[in-house]
Parts: C-alpha cells; structure tokens; sequence
C-alpha cells in the first residue's frame, strides 16, 4: 500500500536557515575518483542520500571481489548515476560482472555508453533488452583513442568515460554530437578531476585526458545548490519572506547555481553574504522571459511549479531529456499538474505555463521520483493543503527534507502511511 504525506504551509512569512546536504553529484564522482587513484583521497561532507551510500556500499562490494571467474551481481536500483559511472568504471576492473537496477532502471537507455565503451577496447554486453540495462561486463583494461558519443541523453555518460580515461592505455579523445545537456556537470567532473592531478583539456566540442595516475587531494563536497531551489520555489510562491543557506557558495562548481538568476525573475533576490547564501523575496516582476533549461534539469520542476503557483505564462525550453530520470519526470510531473488543475501543456521540446486558477486543494502522485516530491510539497505555499503519495524517496538526494519543512513552520502529516 502506498504511504502518504500531507503538508500545510506556515502560517507566519518563512523566516529561517536551513542546512542544505551535501552535493550527491560531487559526492560521487569524488568515491569513483578516490577508488581509481587507490583510495589516496580524503573526502569531506559525504553526501547522506541514499545514491551516494549506494555508490560506497556497491564500491566497497566490488573491492571485496575475489574470484575473478565468478559473475558478482550489483544493483544500481534506480541510481541513475550510480548505474553510469560504474558501467564504464566495471570496464577497467577485473571480474565478471552483471550490472543491473530496477525495473524503472531497465528503461532508461544506457546504449550510447555502451557503445563507444565497446569501441574503446571494453567488453561490455546486454543482458537483457539491447540497448537498455541489466549489462554484462567483463572487466580488465582498455585501449582508449579517440571516439565520438552522442551527448543528446545524459552527461553522466561523458562524465563515466571521462573518470576511467587516465587508465586507458592511450587516454582518450572523445567528441560528440547532439548538443550535450547537462553540461554543467561535465564541467563539475573535470573539475574534481583536476582537483586530483589529472589534466582534463575540455572545450563545447571535445574532451582530451591523457594516461596518468590521479594524485592525493582532499575533496571537501560542497552544499547542494539542486535541494536549494525548492526553498526558491517555496519563496517564489510566498508574499514575503527570507532564507539563509550556511556554507553554500557562489562558487560552487554546480551548474544549479543558476537558479539565482533563474528565480529572480519571479521576486526572489541572491546575496553572498559571510558563511553563506541568502535569499529573499521583493516585488514579483511582470515580464518573464523564456528559458531553456537543457543544461539545468534539476531545476526544471521548481521553477515549472513556481510559474504555474504564481499564476504566470512562461515556457521553458529544453526539456525532453527529462523523460530519462528516476521517472519519465517530464510526462508524469505534466500529467499530475493538469489533474489538479493547472493550464500547462508539453509541445515539442518545451512546457507551456499558462495562468491558472489555484485550487484549494491538491493531490498528487510522486511516482517515487525525489524531485516530484519536493517541487510539489512547495505547492502547500498557495493553497489549504498538498497531500503526495510515496513521499519518502527524497532520501535519494535529500533526507532531512520533511524534518527541515517542520523546522520552518510548515505542518507536515504522515499519518497516511
């Protein structure tokens, strides 16, 4: 039976300080990292959300492995992340390996990667549908060189080929067609990267890493700019109000930075100030423009459902991509916000937000997608109440939500479950 949540908004202007997680994205690529240059790296602020523990535990599963000859399972669940990188990383370590997920995770399409690893000297098999996981990977070296992908599903498939790239015999050169998107995270990648000694040449059109030993480094995982954007949603939807960030940083090598610029469209002003970000709310403007949010996924719903809870038109451009997430998020978040009652349609690459009427109430599905969840607790901003359905995978990437809504006023219920 599924287990519900319902959530009723503050009474009083939000007025707090939260403590966002840790980033899950630098989490893990700096676990893969620091497993590939010989476990030399110590790492800082650990993301908590079930991903990043399911990288360690599976990382340390593999470490343990000690018959070569014999097929070892590992299963990604629906870790998107963790599924991609360990497919290319699988590829240099010795074994026999079965790669597999969850049934959502069995539909996610993972073939352009596992092309261009085959091409490069991997040896890498379907074990089911091809083109799509549970893969069959037969662990040892690669020879590496120059290889083209297509960018067009998932940067993690560029960011996997590129982590493993120093091990290759003779590095590797990758280009690509189709616009890449997300890549900002490709970026973060190279970044983490060269934070460990190797040397990543990168430009919009190709990557270049040579064979080289990744060196010791400290890696101090950052807060995570992604969960922030559901208290920009939270504002964006308020009369007033203000929301102070300890330790998160302008600076950050995420691309979801962006939705400081992203939400001030809708009110909401940035600041740096000492120890942290602070965000608050000022005068809605009238006039906004579109955005393509190809390089942003994760800030897609928040900044969708803020649209559709002001009552504003806007398009976003860029977005089909999203029918690859933890669920097809694209067609599943539209469907749940026309049911309650929201004017919003998908056409081509793009979502249209058209002014609505508020309903007092709403329900939703989730699908147990985490960013689902978060962008429509943040709806209980406009009306009397939000009830969500299997609300509890926001431990993906951000555990202490429910209890950080609870500590800003809102009323949150769980005795549906």
């Amino acid at each position: 039976m599924p287990s519900f949540v319902r959530i009723l908004s503050p009474e009083a202007p939000l007025n707090f300080e939260v403590f966002l997680p840790y980033s899950k994205s630098e989490s893990n690529r700096a676990l893969i990292i620091n497993v590939l240059g010989g476990r030399n790296c110590n790492i800082d602020n650990l993301s908590t959300g079930d991903d990043t523990i399911l990288m360690n535990n599976l990382l340390e599963e593999i470490s343990c492995a000690r018959d070569d000859s014999e097929e070892k399972v590992l299963d990604c669940s629906n870790a998107g992340t963790v599924f991609r990188f360990l497919s290319a990383f699988l590829c240099i370590t010795p074994g026999q390996w079965y790669l597999t997920g969850s049934e959502r995770m069995k539909q996610r399409p993972v073939a352009p990667l596992v092309e261009v690893l085959n091409y490069l000297g991997a040896s890498v098999s379907y074990a089911g549908k091809p083109g799509f996981p549970p893969l069959k990977i037969a662990g040892g070296s690669m020879e590496g060189g120059a290889a083209v992908i297509d960018a067009g599903i998932s940067s993690q498939f560029i960011s996997a080929l590129m982590m493993i790239a120093p091990k290759m015999r003779n590095g590797l050169y990758l280009k690509w067609k189709n616009d890449p998107v997300s890549f900002p995270y490709i970026r973060m990648t190279a970044g983490l990267m060269m934070q460990a000694g190797v040397k990543v040449d990168m430009s919009n059109k190709h990557i270049s890493i040579s064979k080289s030993e990744y060196q010791s480094t400290s890696f101090k995982i950052s807060r995570d700019w992604s969960s922030a954007s559901y208290w920009y949603e939270m504002l964006a939807l308020s009369g007033a109000g203000k929301v102070f960030f300890p330790e998160l940083s302008a600076d950050s090598l995420q691309g979801d930075r962006y939705c400081a610029e992203l939400f001030s469209g809708l009110g909401i002003v940035t600041g740096s100030v000492p120890g942290g970000i602070i965000i608050e709310k000022i005068d809605v403007l009238n006039i906004l423009p579109g955005f393509d949010l190809r390089n942003y996924p994760d800030l897609v719903l928040s900044y969708v459902a803020s649209l559709a809870g002001t009552k504003k038109t806007g398009v976003v451009k860029g977005i089909d991509h999203l029918k690859f997430k933890e669920s097809d998020r694209l067609d599943d978040f539209v469907t749940e916000l026309q049911k309650t009652g929201f004017n919003i349609i998908v056409k081509n690459d793009q979502i249209i937000v058209n002014a609505s009427t508020i309903p007092s109430m709403m329900k939703f599905d989730s699908y147990n997608d985490h960013r689902l969840v978060m962008s429509f607790a943040a709806l209980s901003m406009v009306c009397k109440e939000v009830t969500i359905a299997n609300p509890d995978s926001v431990s993906k990437s951000y555990p202490d939500y429910f209890e950080h809504l609870v500590q800003a006023g809102f009323v949150v219920d769980f005795s549906g479950r």
